[in-house]
């Protein structure tokens, strides 16, 4: 298995954990679609896909963030714009045969989007989950 979540990766509240699973599965696919050596077309799909989640996922936190006046915004949602700039970028290399070793790519989606749970993400938890505990 190249990606699993599993309870470290849990931010705690509910609809952000669901969808990083979500986000897990769909890397964990586009990696066994390279270990089977899928076609170039059935992977571009897969990327496709794995954006568009990643950009409903991102705004869906961005709104949480916005309406809670979460101080760390600016720099959250700055890193969710690298973010997608960039699997923008390895999907117009890959699907112009540029991207020599797709790989990278998921490497890099990995990489980054544990990285991002792990530390940002939390910290986004965090604050939500004290949010939500002074209005009980």
């Amino acid at each position: 298995m190249f990606i699993k979540w599993d309870e470290q990766y849990a931010v705690h509240i509910r609809l952000m954990d669901d969808q990083h699973k979500r986000l897990f599965d769909m890397i964990e696919q586009f990696y066994l679609a390279l270990h089977h050596r899928e076609t170039q077309r059935a992977m571009s799909e897969l990327l496709s896909g794995l954006t568009e989640y990643s950009l409903y996922h991102f705004h869906g936190e961005e709104r949480m963030m916005s309406l809670n006046n979460y101080p760390l915004y600016a720099a959250h949602k700055s890193a969710h714009e690298k973010f997608i700039i960039t699997i923008k970028e390895f999907h117009e290399r890959f699907d112009s045969g540029k991207l020599l070793i797709p790989i990278e790519v998921a490497q890099f989606i990995k990489q980054w989007l544990s990285n991002h749970i792990l530390m940002t993400d939390k910290q986004l938890g965090k604050f939500l989950r004290q949010i939500e505990s002074k209005e009980d």
